[in-house]
This record gives structure tokens, C-alpha cells and sequence, in this order.
């Protein structure tokens, strides 16, 4: 195996994990503790990892922040079924704003096969997902976030002045009871505050486990949104502690995949 075609599938299995030890790595790859050694050295180097004693971290780890494709396989029947709810809230001939969370990606995949509608993202793995014969897609532009593989900054929060949405679809890294939705990058709570600004509707998708889930940066109080969809109900106390009383809460059931 070349050099570099080690490094990238060591990057691939950190990118899935968030941190390695140097033993993991040795029975992945089957090399020895010298090459290990050199192949980490070149890649902290380059920054595209962060050497620890005994093994290796993904810099999105030192952030508190798990890389976009470690949430992506997380609760990954829940994602769809708020998926499948979301978009029936979905109009003919709609232009859409997707957010670039792992549950606005779920719903966008399943509007990517309707020619009548137009999907504004700074999401790149929607942005990769599109298909000719299907859903128009238009990127926000902007800086690339590594962590969540999505577009951010002032060249993007500019073109989004000029624009106007149907609906958005917003996910949340943490929602606090009392407060709303949080979110770990001031660039990302940024876009979201834009999108939502200009949205007609403004739906909320995300996990009851992302309930009381630490996030620094607040982005939007409860009564920010329309409607919240979960997977999960709410129990009376937590209801009345978010003081939103027309915000609409819908619970999706989820079918885990059986063993």
C-alpha cells in the first residue's frame, strides 16, 4: 500500500471514530510502529490531525464538535423518520433552505427527486447528492467549515440577503429547555439566524436527545420556529419551561432496524 493511500484510509477510519490509538491503527492497516510514527508526523504537520500520546485525534474532536461523518451514522432511523414527516410540510413548486445539520441532510434526500422544487444550501454533501434529472440546487458560496462539511461566512451571508425562502429547515447541536436551539460555531448560528430571517416557515428538526445537550452559541429562542419536529414526546414540565405555547410540536414514531 502507497503512502498516501495509507494516510487516506487513516484519515477515513479517524473521521469515523474521532480519535484512534496507535494500536487500533497498527490492526486496521497492518503496518509497523515506525510507519505508523512517520504517516502521523506528515499528517499533524499538514494539520489534519492531532497527535496525542498513544494515538491520534481528529482536530474536530478538540472543539467538542463530532466530524460530519460521525453524526451522520447517529440514530440514523430517527433522522428518517423526521425526514419523512418533514417533508410532508412541504408545498408544490417550494424554494427551500437546507440547513447543513445531518437531519436537514435526511430530508433533503428525500426532495431530491422533485423537479418542482429548489433547495438552497451551504451544505457540500447535498450539494454532491444532486442529480440532473431532479431538484434544483443552489449553493449559499462561502468558506468551507471542515467539521460540518458546510459553506459559512460573509461571501455567504451576503448572497443571502438577496434571497427569500418557502420554508427552512434548521437543525441544532443542543436544544436548552428554557432558551431554544444551540448550535457550537458562531459562523453556523450566523446562517441559521439568515435563513430564518428570511423564511416564511421555519421548522426545527432534531432529536429529543439533543434535549438539554450542551452547545455554547444560542441561536434562536423557541418562539423562533413554527414548528418543532422529534422523535420523541415531551413531558408537560418540559413543554411549559420553553413559554412557546404556539409552537407546534410533532412526534414521529421511529422503527429501529431489528439485530
Amino acid at each position: 500500500m502507497f503512502a498516501r493511500e495509507r494516510q487516506n484510509q487513516l484519515l477515513r477510519l479517524l473521521e469515523q471514530k474521532g480519535r484512534l490509538t496507535a494500536r487500533e491503527i497498527h490492526e486496521e492497516l497492518g503496518v509497523s510502529a515506525a510507519t505508523i510514527r512517520r504517516d502521523l508526523a506528515e499528517l499533524a504537520e499538514q494539520g489534519r490531525v492531532v497527535r496525542t500520546h498513544g494515538g491520534v485525534i481528529h482536530p474536530a474532536a478538540l472543539q467538542g464538535e463530532p466530524v460530519f461523518q460521525q453524526r451522520v451514522r447517529v440514530a440514523t432511523a430517527a433522522k428518517q423518520a423526521l425526514a419523512a414527516q418533514a417533508v410532508t410540510h412541504v408545498p408544490p413548486s417550494a424554494t427551500i433552505y437546507i440547513d447543513s445539520g445531518t437531519c436537514a441532510l435526511a430530508v433533503a434526500q428525500r426532495l431530491l427527486a422533485r423537479r418542482d422544487v429548489t433547495l438552497l444550501t451551504p451544505s457540500i454533501p447535498l450539494l454532491m447528492a444532486g442529480r440532473a434529472d431532479g431538484a434544483r440546487i443552489i449553493a449559499t458560496g462561502g468558506d468551507l467549515r471542515v467539521p460540518s462539511q458546510s459553506l459559512i461566512g460573509s461571501l455567504a451571508l451576503s448572497w443571502m440577503n438577496h434571497l427569500r425562502f418557502d420554508i427552512a429547515f434548521i437543525g441544532a447541536s443542543g436544544l436548552a429547555p428554557r432558551e431554544g436551539a444551540r448550535v457550537t460555531s458562531l459562523e453556523e448560528a450566523a446562517m441559521k439566524q439568515a435563513a430564518m430571517a428570511r423564511a416564511g416557515r421555519v421548522i426545527l428538526v432534531a432529536e429529543k436527545g439533543k434535549w438539554d445537550k450542551p452547545a455554547a452559541i444560542l441561536f434562536s429562542g423557541w418562539s423562533g420556529f413554527h414548528v418543532w419536529i422529534t422523535d420523541k414526546a415531551l413531558s408537560r414540565a418540559e413543554r411549559q419551561a420553553m413559554a412557546a405555547p404556539h409552537l407546534i410540536v410533532e412526534t414521529v414514531g421511529v422503527k429501529e432496524r431489528e439485530p
